[in-house]
C-alpha cells in the first residue's frame, strides 16, 4: 500500500506530513490501540498472544491470519520482506526527508515508490508516544521469543529488523498478497 493503515488517503504519500503517520497497533491485534495523537480506550501492557501470520518463530511465511488488519488482497509484511527493503540499496537508495527532530514530520524514501514516515512508536508499558519524527517502527508478521516480535526500525541513516515487545504500539504498512 502507498500509506500506513489509518493514514489520510488524500495526503501526498511522498511528502512528510502528520497525515501520513497512521494508527498504532499492538502486535497481533486487528484494531488500532492508538491514533497518531491519542490512545484509544485503555492501553494494555499485556503481551498479545495472537499474530499476523503463521504465529511461528521458525517461519517467514506469507500467511495472513484472521487478526491481520490489512484490507483484502493485502497483509502485514514478513521479516524477509522488510530485510529486502532495508538491504537492497541498489534498487532502493535511501533518501531521508524532513528535519529529523522530535515531533517534526520526517521519514525515509526507499527508491522511487516507498516513503516510510518516521512514526515513532507507543511505549509497551503505558502507550506513551516516543521518538515520533526521529524513528520509524513497522510491524512484520514474524514472532520472536515468548514476548517479542520482529519489526523494521529506522532512524536517519540507520535501519534494522529486530525483536521488540509485542505490547509496543507500532504502525503497519500493508503489502499486496
Amino acid at each position: 500500500m502507498c500509506r500506513n493503515l489509518g493514514a489520510d488517503i488524500n495526503a501526498d504519500p511522498f511528502t512528510p506530513s502528520p497525515d501520513l503517520n497512521g494508527d498504532y497497533y499492538q502486535w497481533g491485534q486487528p484494531i488500532p490501540a492508538a491514533t497518531r495523537d491519542a490512545i484509544i480506550g485503555t492501553w494494555s501492557a499485556t503481551t498479545p498472544t495472537t499474530g499476523y501470520g503463521s504465529n511461528s518463530t521458525a517461519l517467514d511465511s506469507k500467511i495472513k491470519s484472521a487478526s491481520d488488519p490489512c484490507p483484502p488482497g493485502y497483509r502485514v509484511p514478513t521479516y524477509a520482506e522488510w530485510e529486502g527493503v532495508r538491504n537492497n540499496t541498489t534498487l532502493n537508495p535511501r533518501d531521508n526527508r524532513g528535519t529529523w527532530t522530535g515531533d517534526s514530520w520526517s521519514g525515509t524514501m526507499f527508491g522511487d515508490n516507498l516513503f516510510l514516515p518516521a512514526t515513532g512508536r507507543r511505549n509497551s508499558s503505558n502507550g506513551t508516544l516516543v521518538e515520533r519524527g526521529t524513528t520509524g517502527s513497522y510491524w512484520s508478521n514474524r514472532r520472536g521469543a515468548t514476548t517479542t516480535i520482529y519489526s523494521l526500525y529506522f532512524s536517519g541513516p540507520g535501519s534494522s529488523v529486530g525483536a521488540v515487545s509485542r505490547a509496543e504500539g507500532e504502525t503497519i504498512r500493508c503489502i499486496a498478497e
